[in-house]
């Protein structure tokens, strides 16, 4: 299994239990391994299903990554609403907030 989809625990996971209906096909972007895909999935989803007009989909990942998968299945003919989409961002840690109050003990601030 690539090393990106072992770290993303996908062993133990999606792949780990076959549903009737659903067919997993797994394209990989930055690496490349026996019996998995090679491509962006708007480049590799026209050769897999050439028509999406009566077919689901789920695009989950970040907002360009997401947009890019709903431009190949429209173009395909994905019909409104026979799909759903999740977009996200990785975490980032919070910045502290300057709110532009002083401190009770700042030096500036006056006691009086």
């Amino acid at each position: 299994m690539p090393v990106a989809l072992e770290r993303a625990g996908y062993a133990d996971g999606l792949m780990a239990v076959p549903l009737p209906g659903l067919d997993l096909a797994i394209s990989l972007t930055r690496e490349t391994a026996s019996g998995y895909l090679a491509g962006r999935v708007d480049a590799v989803l026209p050769g897999l299903l050439p028509d999406l007009s009566r077919h689901g989909g789920f695009a989950a990942g970040s907002p360009a990554f997401v947009g890019a998968c709903v431009g190949v299945a429209r173009a395909l003919g994905a019909q409104a609403g026979r799909g759903r989409t999740e977009s996200f961002f990785t975490h980032q840690p919070a910045a502290p907030l300057d709110t532009g109050r002083r401190s009770a003990t700042s030096p500036t601030q006056r006691l009086g």
